[in-house]
């Protein structure tokens, strides 16, 4: 998280909008909406990527190749037994890469994940829609089978 906000806080110095006093990202010219994606992402028990272009999860997982870094990505089937033996499952949030989808291909896909992440024992599911700037939220959704 800490590599995030020292990111952000160079595209303020690079914007021009800086603030040598702000000391706190919620301040950042970002908006509200960001402020609480980046706040749910640093509560979460696991925080993925799915990039749209591929129909693929990248969780943090790659290899370098001559200097390059290049990221692994896996789809549902090769994660199933990865995300069913995780220990904690109380918040996953999965942040989709810019992307050109329709409403409806979104709220798709969104549907599609929630089923699968609940499936697989986890109790709450945010979807967050990665921006140049900030970061939206698609989906807030909790598992109607959970146990209280």
């Amino acid at each position: 998280m800490r590599k995030l906000i020292i990111a952000l806080a160079f595209v303020c110095l690079g914007s021009g909008c800086a603030n040598t006093t702000i000391r706190d990202y919620s301040q950042l010219p970002f908006g509200k909406v960001t402020a609480c994606a980046v706040d749910l992402a640093e509560k979460a028990d696991i925080v993925i990527n799915y990039l749209t272009q591929a129909n693929k999860f990248d969780i943090g997982i790659g290899r370098e190749d001559g200097g390059v870094y290049d990221y692994v990505l896996f789809d549902y089937n090769q994660l199933e037994h990865f995300f069913r033996s995780q220990k904690h499952k109380d918040l996953i949030v999965i942040v989709f890469s810019k992307n050109k989808w329709s409403e409806d291909e979104i709220q798709s896909k969104a549907k599609e994940m929630n089923l699968f992440f609940f499936r697989v024992g986890y109790n709450r599911v945010v979807i967050q829609q990665g921006y140049g700037a900030g970061r939206g939220i698609w989906s807030d959704k909790t598992n109607p089978q959970q146990k209280l």
